[in-house]
């Protein structure tokens, strides 16, 4: 049952956390947010399907260039770099896995803690491998940093899959959001295209 609320829970942060960025993106690049949707569904699908944003990233370049516009140069630099870099589901994940851990084990995070939780899931995301089950290897580095216990990760290793659907996705549209709004300022966003 608490797993069951910590996938929902989670789930619903992430759609919150992408709903939000479509709007952005909508309101900066003067773009239908359902075009949007329809334009990024291959490659959201892509990431779903793999949870590997290495894997997804040739569907995800093509598809920004071609269907979205995106510059070649801008595609070519933001997208490959954005894959470590910008890895906000990872980030989420671990946060979010770091309080639910705390939870079952009765333990009290108060939030100046709770601050410093979201700088280190910041820092641990960018040494996330971009491969499934990258997860796993991510919560037994965050585990003993914030005094939990490390078996602890073994309750997360069956649903290790299921939440990584949620963060890939994420993570992809996220770099594509990004590059996006680094065309758009270079004005380099091929407007034909979108």
């Amino acid at each position: 049952d608490s797993l069951f609320r910590y996938i929902v829970v989670f789930g619903l942060a992430i759609f919150a956390f992408m709903a939000l960025w479509f709007v952005i993106i909508s309101i900066s690049c003067h773009v239908s947010i359902f075009k949007l949707l329809r334009k990024m569904f291959p490659m959201s699908i892509m990431a779903m399907a793999t949870t590997s944003s290495a894997v997804t990233l040739p569907v995800e370049m093509h598809d920004a260039k071609e269907k979205l516009g995106l510059d070649e140069e801008i595609a070519n630099l933001v997208l490959p770099l954005g894959m470590p870099l910008n890895s906000n589901g990872a980030s989420m994940y671990i946060s979010f896995t770091a309080i639910m851990i705390a939870q079952i084990y009765g333990i009290h995070f108060d939030f100046p803690y709770l601050t410093y939780i979201t700088i280190v899931s910041m820092l641990l995301s960018l040494a996330n491998a971009v491969v499934p089950g990258a997860g796993i290897v991510s919560l037994t580095m965050m585990a003993p940093q914030f005094g939990l216990p490390l078996e602890s990760v073994a309750i997360f290793a069956g649903i290790d899959w299921v939440m990584g659907v949620f963060r890939t996705v994420l993570n992809v549209n996220s770099d594509v959001f990004c590059a996006l709004l680094v065309a758009k300022q270079e004005r380099k966003l091929n407007r034909e295209k979108m």
